[in-house]
């Protein structure tokens, strides 16, 4: 991420300051995008920093969380195989008719596309690792769908559990 806005610096500097815009370096963030997304989805899974809504699910009791929370993880897991299978697809093909760039890199595309099924594989190891342990009860519930009424856990744990 820190390449990437050093790059947009340099862009703006350049394309403002002085008058010498660069089009490779938007083609080049770009691409460091899609590798921060495809690489940073999955590291955010196993940090449990994803995205999530506890307005409807914190107000359930640990038993709803735990399906819930099982299904959340199952989602994510489906997820990662369409990543994979047709990220792999889009790999296979750009490879095959020699898809290019049209930019100033002139990148061979399935370079940049093949972030999709590595981040696919990363997001399915993760999630599926994950649900294992949420299954067999060594992840506890809270960590995967957490309570959003703090007045409901006494120590990390739900009251009356």
């Amino acid at each position: 991420m820190l390449v990437s806005f050093a790059l947009v610096i340099y862009g703006v500097v350049l394309r403002y300051g002085l008058n010498r815009p660069q089009s490779w370096l938007d083609e080049l963030v770009g691409y460091l995008l899609v590798a921060i997304v495809m690489l940073g989805a999955s590291d955010a899974l196993r940090q449990r920093e994803h995205i999530a809504i506890d307005i409807v699910t914190g107000k359930l009791d640990r038993k709803k969380r735990f399906w819930v929370a099982v299904l959340a993880l199952a989602s994510v897991a489906a997820t990662a195989v369409i990543f994979l299978h047709e990220g792999w697809g889009a790999v296979a093909f750009s490879k095959m008719v020699d898809l290019r760039s049209t930019g100033h890199l002139d990148t061979p595309l399935w370079t940049v596309q093949l972030l999709i099924p590595i981040g696919g594989v990363l997001l399915l190891l993760n999630a599926a690792t994950l649900l294992i342990r949420l299954l067999l009860r060594d992840l506890p519930v809270d960590e995967v769908a957490p309570a959003s009424d703090p007045t409901q856990l006494v120590d990390g744990r739900e009251r009356g559990s």
